[in-house]
């Protein structure tokens, strides 16, 4: 009875370790996709206490997301790829300085944050993709 109820157990335990396996592999697959040119529109916000909020919108810059081993490169930003999940923000950073990345399909969204008191500075792109590596 206990042999019976261990041998259940332990391939319980081996069915989901390898249902989590295929899991992540499926995530790098996927990820795959994501890498290459993404033609952006750039956004600049700025603001300062006692002042209007200045915006500035600008078409086509071209963005490259790029797989080096088992990270990413998007601008400045290098992200594990275990920590990329397909529509989920990866956010890296403090509460007053940080930068974050989206895929969702094929776009891409990022933004570069700054806040100090009194003012800030954000730059976001937000794109499609355009061409693959």
């Amino acid at each position: 009875m206990v042999v019976a109820f261990i041998n259940s157990t332990m391939k319980i335990v081996t069915y989901l370790s390898l249902f989590c396996i295929v899991l992540t592999s499926c995530n790098r697959k996927e990820f795959k996709l994501y890498t290459g040119t993404y033609n952006c529109v750039k956004s600049i916000h700025t603001w300062e206490e006692g002042e209007p909020h200045v915006y500035e919108n600008t078409t086509d810059h071209e963005i490259q997301v790029e797989k080096n081993k088992k990270r990413i490169q998007v601008l400045d930003l290098v992200v594990p790829i275990d920590e990329i999940e397909p529509g989920q923000e990866y956010r890296k950073g403090s509460d007053t300085k940080y930068q974050s990345v989206k895929f969702e399909n094929d776009l891409i969204y990022f933004l570069e944050h700054t806040s100090v008191a009194g003012g800030g500075y954000e730059v976001s792109y937000i794109g499609k993709k355009v061409e693959e590596n």
